[in-house]
Parts: structure tokens; C-alpha cells; sequence
């Protein structure tokens, strides 16, 4: 099974997080930054998962230069291919990351790395 995992660059809560002066955003120049532990957690499954099947794990970000940081951490824990869609993430919204992310699985299709996206939901319809 082939696995895409989308994570997000947020503030590490261990770290002091200082707000904007304006108050809407994090000031990065005092935060230290990481992947979600949700994220963490669905990174390993997918490695596992990939591991046992024979597949691929691959993770995906959007965001500026220094979300490369969260793609490096899951290489290190074992997917084997990573892609970073290069946005300003202040100005997107939902439905334009679900957009990239559609496009991004499109690309990977027509260069013949497909992902099993859908494996676990139809196991588990065909398991109830």
C-alpha cells in the first residue's frame, strides 16, 4: 500500500509562544516549531503500514522554506519520498490546501506513483 501523508509546520507548545503585535498570528522569531503529535502518530502508521505491504509511506506539506523541517522528520522516521508545496499557508484557506493537495495526488498519479488513499475506508466497509 502506498500512503501520502499530509502534515502541517505548527508552534512548539514546549517553547515560549509569543503573538503578533496584532494579535491573529504567532511570532515566529520566538517559537520553536514542529509536527503535530497527531500528525507524528499518522506519519508512523504510514510508515508501518507501508513497511507491511510492500508500499511506499510519502509525506506532503504546504508552506514557506522552513516547513522542509517537518518533511526531514519524516524521512528520518522512514517515508521514502516527500513533497512541499511552496505557499504563503496565512493565505490559504481550507479549500485551497484541499486543492493542492488533490493537484499533488494528480501529479503523482500521472508520473506513476500512485496512493492507496481509499485501502483502509473499503477494508473496513467490507469488514462491518
Amino acid at each position: 500500500m502506498n500512503v501520502l501523508v499530509c502534515v502541517k509546520r505548527v508552534p512548539d507548545v514546549t517553547s515560549e509562544i509569543v503573538l503578533t503585535e496584532d494579535g491573529q498570528g504567532v511570532d515566529g522569531r520566538f517559537a520553536g516549531f514542529t509536527t503535530s503529535p497527531h500528525e507524528e502518530c499518522a506519519v508512523e502508521l504510514a510508515v508501518q503500514a507501508a513497511a507491511a505491504t510492500g508500499g511506499e509511506a510519502a509525506v506532503l506539506t504546504l508552506g514557506d522554506a522552513d516547513a522542509v523541517e517537518q518533511l526531514r522528520a519524516a524521512l528520518a522516521v522512514g517515508c521514502t519520498a516527500a513533497t512541499h508545496v511552496v505557499a504563503d499557508a496565512q493565505q490559504f484557506g481550507p479549500s485551497d490546501v484541499a486543492r493542492e493537495i488533490a493537484a499533488v495526488v494528480r501529479d503523482h498519479e500521472a508520473a506513476g506513483r500512485p496512493h492507496d488513499l481509499g485501502a483502509a475506508r473499503q477494508r473496513r466497509r467490507r469488514h462491518r
